[in-house]
């Protein structure tokens, strides 16, 4: 059987709950990266999470076999080894994220309960937004006894890939090459400037000049929007 991070592959179960579009990229990552055996699927629109279902299961041809479940109840997701919860209502135009904060508490204690419930040996990841507070609520409405660091969050995951894409394209880099980068300035600020192209993947990050985001300018006779984040 296939080891993954979780352990044995045939014998894991995750459960995501909310079929929105975050929730269906998990879905799609996890039977690409074929991590568990079972899959556990839950929405409150029933009809909607019916069809997404279906088609899941019967692309099942052209990913390795994982079992997926439905339904709008938590009874499905019961013994899960993780759960994932995307849940909550969406963000719109010209929303901050802080704002849904009441909505989606409310929305993530009627949720916590059921889950706990059925899986009460689950680690719990939150991707509901605002991430971080929904995860501090979310460990709150575990109880004390629940275990330390049972309950996670993406945090600002998305937003750091975002900000490492944005040097990347200036700087004619790999992503993942970025990273240094982003090390660069988090630890030793200055305000030395940094060309594009100046940084290669494989460069040592000791040898470069330091640079302060914020305080340099990419690029001729103009301030980058790398900048202009890191000002914001």
């Amino acid at each position: 059987a296939k080891d993954t991070p979780l352990g044995n592959h045939s014998s894991k179960k995750i459960t995501i709950v909310g079929m929105g579009q975050v929730g269906l990229g998990c879905v799609c990552a996890i039977l690409n990266q074929d991590i568990c055996g079972t899959l556990a699927l839950i929405d409150i629109a029933a009809k909607k999470l019916e069809g997404e279902a279906k088609d899941f299961q019967q692309g099942s041809a052209f990913h390795q076999h994982t079992q997926i479940l439905a339904s709008d109840t938590y009874d499905v997701s019961e013994n899960s080894d993780m759960v994932v919860i995307t849940a909550g209502v969406a963000q719109q135009p010209g929303e901050s994220r802080l704002s849904l904060v009441d909505r989606n508490a409310n929305i993530l204690k009627k949720i916590m309960p059921e889950v706990l419930k059925y899986s009460p040996n689950a680690t719990i990841l939150i991707v509901s937004n605002p991430c971080d507070i929904m995860t501090a609520i979310a460990a709150k409405l575990a109880g004390p006894d629940f275990p330390q660091g049972k309950v996670f969050g993406a945090g600002t995951c998305l937003d750091t890939s975002r900000f490492q894409t944005l040097i990347a394209q200036t700087m004619d880099l790999d992503p993942k090459n970025a990273m240094d980068i982003l090390g660069i300035q988090v630890h030793r600020l200055c305000d030395q400037r940094l060309e594009p192209g100046r940084v290669k993947a494989g460069a040592s990050t000791k040898d470069l000049p330091l640079w302060k985001v914020g305080a340099c300018e990419l690029g001729s006779n103009r301030r980058h929007d790398v900048a202009r984040i890191a000002d914001d």
